[in-house]
């Protein structure tokens, strides 16, 4: 597909994402190599065994390109015996990424080798939280969660390979066709950088092809989730790329990579769910797993099992001490939910309104998101106090507050 394009693929290359990647870096067709996946190979080989795990939104939970490339991997080393983590949940950013790393991957069996993809969600899902927050604040937010995310990595195998794939949604396409660095790109390449990891540029190479005409948006599916040709032109990057990285001689053992010091002090790198057995309930909260058939709206099945924190009585409070710099709850906002008032170390109530713009209606859905309720505490334990809020959104039914997960940092 690729046959006699690779000069100009260079080029491009260059010329779209110099102010981003750096200039020594190796580019071919979208692919920015950076630090070699050497060791996961050495693991795969010697070991006989290999842990693999994608992290990201839909498009890795989808069973598309992760499926393809997990069947390149068994592929291409046959006697391996491998481990597949698959960790993609729909219309969750990097910063709810970064909070679910321990639970989600880490839990399951420390990678050797790990995927992550949140340039779409972070730049997709976030435009849903600019109306809640400064919008200046967003990428604030994406940096902290995908540096947390590989600090967390590295810190648990200083000797994980790491790839970072760049999806491409409508949007950013456009930009991509004008010669522009969309807003994701150009701050999850920052970190890349930084952190030495090898990206896989989806909306680049898509935009090479439609210039020389050898595929197009709408055959890759005309939507940021790839369709079936969409798939397999992701997974022949993949292939570009582990022919690069995979070829000579097995290299005779493998080596730590260095942390470098962090782009931002207050990323997520200690980012963990707060145990709800040490949240202190006061009357209206309850954990429980929602009878979900009872209560309006949709919800789609990761949240349906397992019990949550609610409750639907205003002025109910709950309480709970942390440890770190950050807290804030990953939330379920449904067509009736209303709002929370959060109190940090005794200060005043801050107003937090969680009703979505996806709630609407007795079949919307009951929206997943992080939403952060303090960021740059002062490092050490502080107590929160969370209140069922006495008004709620005029689109919404109710004053349901429901908490999939407490978040801190």
């Amino acid at each position: 597909m690729f046959t006699g394009m690779f000069s100009r693929r260079i080029v491009f290359a260059i010329l779209l994402l110099g102010r981003v990647f750096s200039t020594d870096a190796s580019t071919l067709d979208g692919i920015v190599r950076r630090t070699p996946l050497t060791n996961s190979r050495y693991i795969f080989e010697t070991t006989g065994k290999g842990t693999v795990a994608f992290l990201g939104g839909s498009i890795t939970e989808m069973p598309g390109w992760r499926v393809q490339v997990i069947d390149e991997l068994r592929r291409r080393f046959p006697k391996t015996e491998f481990t597949f983590t698959s960790a993609g949940i729909s219309s969750t950013c990097s910063d709810t990424g970064a909070y679910r790393f321990r639970e989600d991957v880490l839990d399951k069996g420390v990678p050797d080798l790990l995927f992550v993809e949140y340039a779409v969600n972070d730049s997709g899902d976030g435009y849903y939280l600019r109306g809640r927050h400064d919008p200046a604040t967003y990428n604030t937010h994406s940096l902290r969660g995908v540096e947390g995310i590989l600090r967390q990595a590295r810190r648990a195998n200083p000797k994980m390979d790491l790839v970072m794939t760049f999806f491409v949604a409508g949007g950013q396409l456009a930009e991509l066709r004008q010669g522009k660095i969309p807003t994701a790109y150009a701050c999850h390449g920052k970190i890349a950088e930084h952190y030495g990891v090898t990206t896989v540029s989806i909306g680049e190479a898509l935009a090479v092809a439609e210039k020389s005409g050898t595929f197009d948006w709408k055959r890759y599916g005309a939507d940021c989730h790839p369709h079936r040709e969409g798939c397999v032109f992701i997974t022949n990057l993949y292939r570009s790329l582990f022919d690069t990285e995979w070829t000579g001689g097995l290299p005779n053992g493998s080596v730590a990579y260095p942390l470098p010091a962090s782009i931002d002090p207050l990323s997520y790198a200690n980012a963990r769910f707060l145990p709800f057995s040490e949240i202190l309930l006061g009357d209206g909260w309850q954990v429980l797993q929602p009878d979900w058939k009872a209560i309006p709206g949709n919800n789609r099945a990761n949240y349906c099992k397992g019990k949550i924190l609610t409750s639907e009585k205003p002025g109910a409070v709950c309480s709970f001490t942390f440890t770190g710099t950050a807290v804030g709850a990953w939330v379920l906002a449904g067509p009736d939910s209303g709002s929370v008032e959060v109190s940090i170390d005794d200060q005043p109530f801050q107003h937090f309104e969680l009703f979505s713009p996806y709630s609407k209606g007795a079949r919307g859905l009951h929206y997943p998101f992080v939403e952060t309720f303090a960021d740059g505490l002062p490092a050490g334990t502080h107590t929160v106090r969370l209140r069922v809020g006495e008004s709620a959104n005029s689109a919404s039914i109710g004053h349901a507050v429901r908490l999939f997960r407490i978040c801190v940092n």
